[in-house]
């Protein structure tokens, strides 16, 4: 299952390392590791320049190094 990057999907559920979602009409597991959460309010963010873009993965990637630390 291909998602790309910046989809909205529905949780329905995790198990360790792995999350179930629903995405595009297709229900498959993807790495949590690769989820971010999306506030109700506010579209995703998947356009922008290059340097807005780059803001955003260095933002993820410091969350995903947060959430590996905790986790």
């Amino acid at each position: 299952m291909d998602i790309p990057i910046g989809t909205v999907v529905d949780v329905l559920g995790d198990s360790g390392s792995w999350t179930k979602v629903k995405a595009q009409g297709k229900t498959g597991y993807v790495m949590t590791v690769f989820l971010a959460p999306v506030d109700d309010d506010e579209e995703p963010e998947i356009g922008g320049t290059i340097e807005e873009r780059l803001t955003r993965l260095e933002e993820r990637v410091a969350y995903l190094e947060e959430a590996i630390a905790v986790g």
